[in-house]
């Protein structure tokens, strides 16, 4: 008896005998599906579907393949409906037993229905991908008219969001604008709309590496909350291009794709799955490294984090005005973020794990009575990065007469961190400095009772503090206070001068950081004279039985002699060693210079 005709989906009707269908379809198929009943094309696309070879679903792609849709998902959606779409729809085991597979017509109906109506965020670009990667193994699930349906609505929106500004919203422009159309081409590029969406896919993402991120892979502060997945979505691509072929993923792309994941690697923890999926790929030799350890879990245990063949843990941006110090790659080691790529400074501070410090580095400054803001723009003075510190300096306006410049180091090793401002007028005159860090909720300062030390003690972790420009003892004169406010923990100093150097040591050494400190503000001679603390300064700090010097010339710079030192740089750090010998990691010369 012969079947009865099938009503065919109308918006798919018209094409079908003029181009819906790419030249890599079977003939036999093709002739079948545009025969006048249909039905038997219908049972040949999906018997081919299920017996085609050199398509692999994500699951035999990529390592964990079943969760790579989850990598990265910002932690709004991890925990809610759509994450647990795209879970089911990566299970091979939801297409299997007949009651799992009845229910997908259901779901898929409903899912298009709202689609109809939905706007371009995340989740609904989540959504498009999980259906996509599923589409061969759907059409026994849900029939021939919602297959198709689904199919005319995904090349659609891919369609529509290539045409869209895909810079509005980085995320979702690359994943319907990019991934989606990558994805179509390599699920299904036997229908020709979707096997000519390639090359649109592939110059957007390819566009998106090029501009997300600058030509070290760094991307801008903006980006950051979005680089997890991000890199999830360019590694799904690029072993989607590695399968089909070709010499899209050129050297260039894959060279900052490579540094993109550097970056990632030295801001987030994501899946390890992630990790292992990028082993496959052509990396440098010390990047393949470092994405082996973080696969196998190393970083979480002590003295894995210092390895020489590693790329540098720390990074910065003169472009995005951003930047990361670390003192290792162990999970847990001390490091501080830093962005000014307003007039504002926001940074992020972590120890033992803990974040202690999130937020902006609050500042403010009168001079002679007059209250002084940034009037321009953060610039770069200098930044310097080795196996002992990470150093970044950068100087600001503060209207006429007055700028200031901000110093963060942190010495590796040491585990120890410098924050400090050198305020530098011109004219002299009575300089007022306040500054606040924008320290955590969960983080209280414990002030000592006797000195003006103080520390930070969070859930786990244990910071020292100690304020180098203020006298060690409160019985002694003080030119301000270490205190915490309502801005975080601020820091006041003032004198009558040329500059002022308001600067915090912060021992981030959860064990020494228990142990006796003491601090010392030093004279400074040139000539055998001393000079003025408007024209250089020098600091001893002392935790246990580590020393450390801390230089800064605020005016032109001379040959002069600090705690027995010759010193003729601008800034010098150093580790004193017993006798008095100095370990210098790190010295700067003048801009002049």
């Amino acid at each position: 008896m012969r079947k009865p005709a099938v009503v065919r989906p109308a918006h798919w009707l018209t094409g079908l005998r003029n181009g819906t269908w790419h030249s890599t379809a079977p003939a036999e198929m093709v002739e079948a599906y545009v025969s006048a009943d249909g039905q038997e094309g219908w049972e040949a696309w999906t018997d081919y579907l299920e017996e085609r070879r050199g398509r692999p679903s994500l699951v035999k792609l990529l390592p964990n393949g079943e969760r790579a849709l989850l990598w990265g998902m910002p932690v709004a959606l991890a925990k809610g409906e759509t994450a647990e779409l795209v879970r089911q729809l990566g299970l091979s085991e939801s297409f299997r037993k007949r009651q799992r597979r009845r229910r997908w017509a259901d779901v898929l109906a409903s899912w298009l229905d709202a689609a109809s109506i939905s706007t371009a965020l995340p989740a609904y670009a989540y959504e498009c991908l999980a259906w996509t990667y599923a589409l061969p193994r759907l059409p026994n699930c849900v029939g021939e008219n919602l297959w198709w349906r689904l199919v005319n609505h995904l090349a659609t929106t891919a369609r529509e969001a290539g045409a869209a500004d895909s810079r509005r919203d980085a995320l979702v422009g690359q994943m319907l604008a990019g991934e989606l159309p990558l994805a179509l081409a390599y699920q299904i590029p036997e229908i020709r709309a979707c096997h000519d969406s390639l090359l649109t896919g592939w110059s957007v993402l390819s566009e998106g590496l090029n501009t997300l991120a600058d030509v070290d892979g760094i991307p801008s502060s903006v980006i950051v909350p979005i680089l997890p997945a991000l890199t999830a979505s360019w590694t799904r691509s690029r072993a989607v291009v590695e399968q089909i072929g070709g010499a899209l993923w050129n050297a260039s792309v894959a060279r900052r794709y490579e540094l993109v994941l550097l970056s990632l690697a030295r801001l987030a923890t994501v899946d390890d799955s992630l990790w292992r999926a990028v082993d496959g790929f052509d990396l440098e030799k010390p990047t393949q490294r470092l994405m082996r350890h973080l696969a196998s879990g190393k970083f979480t245990r002590r003295k894995q984090g210092n390895g020489k063949k590693l790329p540098s843990p720390a990074m910065h941006s003169e472009q995005q005005r951003f930047g990361l110090m670390r003192s290792n790659w162990l999970t847990r080691s001390p490091r501080l973020t830093i962005d000014y790529a307003d007039r504002g400074t926001q940074l992020e501070l972590a120890a033992a794990g803990e974040t202690l410090c999130s937020g902006s580095w609050r500042l403010q400054v009168r001079l002679n009575g007059e209250s002084r803001n940034v009037t321009g723009e953060w610039e770069t003075v200098c930044w310097h990065s080795d196996k002992d510190v990470d150093f970044l300096e950068i100087e600001a306006p503060l209207g006429e007469g007055l700028r200031v410049q901000r110093q963060v180091l942190l010495a590796r090793k040491d585990e120890v961190l410098l924050l400090a401002d050198a305020v530098l007028a011109s004219p002299a005159g009575r300089i007022e400095y306040r500054a606040s860090l924008p320290v955590c909720a969960h983080v209280g300062f414990h002030g000592a009772e006797e000195t003006c030390e103080g520390h930070l003690v969070g859930d786990v972790s244990r910071a020292l503090v100690l304020p180098l420009g203020l006298a060690e003892w409160r019985s002694g004169v003080h030119p301000g206070a270490l205190e915490m406010t309502s801005d975080g923990l601020g820091l006041r100093q003032s004198c009558d001068g040329a500059a002022v150097y308001a600067a915090l040591f912060f021992d981030l050494n959860g064990k020494r950081s228990k142990e006796a400190c003491t601090w010392r503000q030093l004279t400074v001679a040139e000539q055998r004279t001393a000079r003025s603390a408007d024209t250089s300064v020098g600091y001893r700090a002392q935790v246990g039985k580590t020393n450390w010097l801390i230089y800064r010339s605020l005016a032109a710079p001379g040959i002069r002699s600090v705690l027995g030192q010759q010193v003729k740089a601008e800034f010098l750090f150093a580790r004193m060693k017993r006798g008095g010998d100095c370990v210098r990691l790190l010295e700067t010369e003048p801009i002049d210079s």
